[in-house]
């Protein structure tokens, strides 16, 4: 009976060391597991920027031909702009396959492409590569300097902590002056205010849109003389945010956490519900959606987590629809969408982000010796009592 007993406790204990192992090596492997980056667009989109001296100096058609990768376009190539006429100072677009090595960009005198003016060739002499070049600009009427440009896709949310009657983004690039993607001085209204939410203690989150914005830099203002200073406005991941007095790049981590808030609220908007469950309610999200939301918030850092649970949106206090709206917590919010949809919340532990692979190994061997310590020390009293 006591060598079973003994048998059974090594085991045990075993298992509980490889648990431990596990979470160990989780732990420490979760100091990785940071909002997955989202790489700015360079693959579907090419530039050509027109000098009002040279190429853009009278109205004329172009089009873009290239080759020698996995994809190639077919005679004379992609049109630019699509295929209407322009000149001046004018960024054309056109859709093409960055894998090409070859590429020739010509300026016809007619959209039908019968009468070509001006050719630029970009192969055999000059080094191009695959990926390496999107952004062409005519610089004379036989050349075009080369560079490569990133395109922002996502979502930029704002507070108003000001209290600005109005908020406008106006966005510019650096180097390539001629783009303003949200409109001339004082840019594009944001429309998309989710006036429920209170998030980083500010009542009203703004949300903007972007997509393909080669600007690189954004300033939010009142339209009347107030704004923030030039932000950098660079996509590290999916979202971002920003706030009046925040004069810095974009926070990833607080627009995860926006993000999230505004998407929550969304669906709660989309509940139409009726009898005792109000419309626009927490408890009429379907357990589909309750879980997706769940896994979400799971997925998220720590960090994140505390902005979301810091935040309230203004809806019901309970089911009843006869019930008062009040300012309820993300958290208790999250809560009650456990409940519906079975998904427990985790809460993230993570390591700081210089502890090294190396810590991992000790942590993992100090374990293991516990564990073998632990049966030895059992094997020795049984011992120590049998004689």
């Amino acid at each position: 009976m006591a060598s079973r007993k003994l048998i059974a406790t090594a085991i045990v204990t075993f298992l509980s060391a490889t648990s431990f192992i596990g979470i160990g090596s989780q732990l420490v492997n979760s100091k990785n597991a940071e909002p997955v980056k989202a790489t700015s667009s360079i693959s579907d989109t090419v530039y050509l920027e027109l000098n009002s001296s040279y190429w853009g100096n009278y109205p004329a058609y172009y089009t873009i031909h290239y080759w020698g990768g996995d994809s190639s376009s077919s005679w004379p190539g992609a049109n630019f702009n699509d295929n209407n006429s322009a000149s001046g100072n004018a960024i054309l677009k056109a859709t093409w396959d960055t894998s090409s090595t070859h590429v020739m960009i010509m300026r016809w005198s007619d959209s039908s492409h019968t009468t070509e003016w001006n050719r630029w060739e970009y192969f055999n002499a000059n080094s191009f590569a695959a990926g390496s070049y999107n952004y062409f600009q005519n610089d004379v009427d036989s050349n075009c300097a080369s560079s490569l440009v990133y395109e922002n896709s996502g979502d930029v949310y704002f507070s108003n902590a000001d209290g600005w009657a109005n908020v406008y983004a106006y966005a510019y690039n650096a180097t390539h002056t001629a783009e303003m993607g949200l409109g001339t001085w004082p840019g594009t209204l944001i429309s998309d205010i989710s006036s429920d939410i209170t998030f980083d203690s500010c009542s009203g989150l703004y949300h903007l849109a972007i997509d393909h914005l080669i600007d690189d830099t954004i300033i939010f203002n009142s339209g009347a003389g107030s704004q923030t200073a030039n932000l950098n406005i660079t996509l590290g991941a999916d979202s971002v945010y920003f706030k009046t007095d925040y004069l810095s790049s974009g926070d990833a981590i607080r627009g995860a956490a926006a993000n999230f808030v505004y998407d929550l609220n969304t669906t709660r908007l989309a509940v139409s519900a009726n009898g005792d469950v109000k419309d626009a309610s927490i408890c009429g999200i379907s357990t589909l959606d309750a879980t997706s939301i769940c896994q979400s918030y799971n997925a998220l850092s720590t960090e994140a987590k505390g902005y979301i649970n810091a935040s309230s949106i203004y809806t019901y206090t309970n089911q009843s629809s006869s019930s008062a709206d009040a300012n309820i917590s993300v958290s208790s919010i999250m809560s009650q969408l456990s409940l519906i949809s079975g998904v427990s919340l985790s809460s993230r532990i993570t390591f700081a982000n210089s502890l090294s692979n190396s810590y991992s190994i000790l942590l993992t061997g100090l374990i293991c010796v516990m564990g073998i310590l632990t049966i030895g020390g059992f094997y020795l009293l049984k011992k120590k009592k049998a004689n």
